[in-house]
């Protein structure tokens, strides 16, 4: 019975000091370099050394992001990946022949919007065009949604209102 407290107790203590260390000693867990004790203490943020790598240049040039620019957006007209509700970049990579940090880099500098936000464009122009043709008369907006490769009828409301400033049934209502 005493033994069991002791080695209860023994292993409270360790787990205790164990957790100071790692606490007080960082870099064991994240890999980062001990920093002095005096960068601990500065004032002014700006001033305390950063532990991240120096943001280097894009390997991607212009020339190439104009030549993905031509591929991508041929592609993206032609074939309309964007309707496949699970579509990926891996997808688009395997389709056009473009390296899927090279389509990354282009929608990200060029478009300024990550993967999914430039398909989503895609699906909101696809909807607009349907709209034009009266599809919305026929369908419901949810069943627009899927078709044009939307997963969640929140994600298509969020993305059209970002969009077009108005959500799907305000856009339609303002059609007259």
């Amino acid at each position: 019975m005493v033994y069991g407290s002791f080695a209860t107790l023994g292993g409270v203590a360790v787990a205790l000091w164990q957790g100071y260390y790692l606490f007080s000693h960082p870099e064991m867990l994240y890999g980062f370099p001990a920093l002095a004790q005096h960068d601990m203490h500065m004032q002014d943020p700006i001033d305390q050394p950063s532990l991240l790598p120096e943001p280097r240049e894009s390997y991607y040039t212009d020339e190439m992001l104009d030549e993905a620019d031509g591929i991508l957006e041929a592609y993206m007209v032609s074939a309309k990946p964007y309707l496949k509700g699970r579509f990926k970049l891996h997808d688009l990579s395997e389709a056009t022949g473009l390296s899927g940090h090279l389509i990354s880099a282009y929608v990200n500098r060029r478009k300024g919007v990550n993967f999914f936000g430039y398909l989503n464009q895609y699906r909101v122009q696809e909807c607009l065009t349907r709209i034009g043709m009266g599809d919305h008369r026929v369908k419901t907006l949810e069943a627009l949604a899927e078709e044009c490769g939307f997963q969640s009828r929140i994600t298509f409301i969020r993305v059209f209102k970002q969009v077009t400033g108005k959500t799907p049934s305000e856009y339609i209502d303002s059609l007259g």
